[in-house]
């Protein structure tokens, strides 16, 4: 292999009209002579489609190494089928059998291209077989000893081809590759590419399609890097969308690059099947809508839909437009039983009355999908099994106990179903009682048969105690008699006992008895016989 240096073109155009006279005066010997022809050696555009075609040509520059003369400028060879021949008598180039040259190569031809070290090439709309092409670029040198005339021809590709897979398309026919750097300047002498920064969109080729609506499309641009966010592809048909790539690619010459896209989307849900149900994941084609929708089991709320810990909706069903894989997490709340907790300041009310203050609460655990969130409270409500005992809002009031037993409320406390109580009480009065009859229990008096009056002490009190505070009042007292008209006992003690009516001795017993207490007393009265007896007329 040998280091050519690059010959300004002035210089180049000057050699290359002395070489091109002389070769036209030379007298052609076939035995020492020959026309060069050149042949594919790879036979087929490796990262292209198929084989060169019948009309395909190609760019020749033929330089003598030794000399730096040039045979050939831009020469053009066509293709025949089998093999490179000269388009013309003047594209054809004759050299001697053994003589050293050089060959660089470029496909596609362009007439335009005179200059070695800056040949141009542009890449053009892709939409057609013949666009996508002639938008490749590739690059042979052959440096060997000349034997038989016939050159082999490596081809090398300096642009690389980015292929888009679409699959379930919906209708789409076209596909369009956005701000790409399109044109280059190659240097066939150093090999060296100089790729301009100017951008342009592309319309790509439909490489493959099927019925199914999966289609592949190719575009062949200059090697560079590819920007999932600035080099999208535009597809269209039935409608048109826009669609990012899922990473930055780098192209390398002579590669195809799959720039993963995808035009279905994944819609994913992570259900949690103790709280609900859903419907609405699947792939979906971009651009179109997606309903989901949560029901939740008896005993959980729906929360919300979630997506990366972040609320998208609260309703049940939430609806959106696919442009990308998605993965929604459906939330769905509930909660332990209520703890009840319930007590009472005082427990024990005075006698005389009043009230004491209930501090009541209800509380229960909350989990969202399963884990523990916090607690929630509830309203409480509260209740009184003893009519006595009135609640008020949270205090309860008692009015004074006017009975010597204690008497006691349940207060309870609900909700949700779920009660606590706790027991208020309220002691009885403390009452004493003092009954006697002239000071003791029993007195026994004697009348004459007359009758005659007398009167007894009767002491009847109670006394009260009622918290500590001590009352004493007069207490009532009824009598009865075991044998009727004896006579009568007043209120004050007065005794009167009526005449005798009988010839035999009486005797009566009064029963005084108190009130509250139910202590007795009694009176013994005895009343002699009656000595004369009435006669009637």
């Amino acid at each position: 292999m040998r280091i050519i240096h690059t010959i300004k073109v002035s210089l180049l155009l000057f050699i290359l009209c002395i070489s091109t006279s002389c070769r036209k005066e030379l007298d052609y010997d076939s035995n020492t002579q020959g026309h060069i022809i050149f042949t594919n050696a790879t036979l087929a555009r490796s990262s292209q489609d198929g084989m060169f075609e019948e009309g395909d040509a190609i760019g020749v520059f033929a330089i003598n190494p030794n000399t730096g003369e040039y045979w050939g400028t831009n020469n053009k060879y066509v293709y025949d089928g089998n093999k490179f021949k000269p388009a013309t008598e003047n594209d054809d180039i004759v050299v001697t059998k053994g003589t050293d040259f050089d060959f660089y190569v470029y496909y596609p031809y362009n007439s335009n291209q005179n200059d070695i070290t800056n040949i141009t090439h542009v890449c053009t709309d892709q939409d057609t077989k013949s666009g996508w092409v002639n938008s490749d670029f590739m690059i042979a040198t052959y440096t060997d000893a000349i034997i038989d005339y016939s050159i082999p021809l490596n081809f090398k590709h300096s642009y690389a081809t980015v292929e888009v897979h679409v699959n379930k398309n919906d209708g789409v026919t076209a596909a369009t590759l956005k701000n790409v750097k399109y044109s280059s300047r190659f240097n066939l002498l150093t090999g060296q590419v100089n790729t301009d920064d100017s951008r342009t969109n592309l319309k790509m080729y439909c490489y493959k399609a099927n019925d199914n609506g999966n289609a592949i499309f190719r575009c062949t641009v200059p090697a560079q890097s590819l920007s999932s966010l600035t080099n999208y592809i535009t597809l269209s048909g039935n409608s048109s969308i826009d669609l990012h790539a899922e990473s930055d690619m780098v192209l390398s010459a002579g590669k195809i690059h799959n720039y993963s896209i995808t035009y279905q989307k994944h819609v994913q849900i992570t259900d949690y099947l103790t709280g609900g149900t859903t419907t609405g994941s699947g792939y979906y084609n971009i651009g179109t809508q997606c309903t989901v929708t949560a029901t939740p089991k008896p005993g959980y709320e729906f929360v919300g839909w979630y997506e990366n810990n972040q609320l998208l909706s609260s309703n049940q069903s939430y609806t959106f437009k696919v442009l990308s894989d998605r993965t929604l997490v459906p939330k769905y709340r509930n909660y332990s039983s209520w703890t009840v907790n319930i007590s009472a300041n005082p427990t024990q009310i005075k006698t005389a009355g009043g009230s004491s203050a209930i501090t009541a609460s209800a509380v229960r655990n909350v989990y969202i999908n399963g884990e523990l969130q916090g607690t929630a409270t509830g309203t409480v409500s509260l209740s009184s099994d003893n009519p006595a005992f009135v609640i008020t809002g949270t205090t309860v009031r008692v009015s004074e106990n006017t009975t010597t037993s204690t008497r006691s409320a349940n207060i309870t406390a609900s909700c949700g179903g779920v009660t606590n109580s706790v027991t208020l009480t309220q002691p009885g009065r403390k009452e004493t009682y003092v009954f006697t009859i002239d000071g003791g229990t029993s007195v026994n008096g004697t009348f004459d048969s007359s009758g005659g009056t007398t009167k007894y002490t009767i002491v009847s009190q109670k006394t009260i105690v009622i918290d500590g505070n001590s009352t004493t009042v007069q207490a009532n007292w009824s009598s009865s008699w075991n044998t009727s008209s004896f006579g009568s006992l007043g209120n004050d003690g007065t005794l009167i006992i009526v005449d005798n009516p009988n010839t035999t001795q009486r005797a009566a017993i009064i029963t005084l008895t108190q009130e509250g207490s139910g202590k007795q007393v009694t009176i013994t009265v005895r009343q002699k016989k009656k000595n004369s007896v009435d006669i009637e007329d």
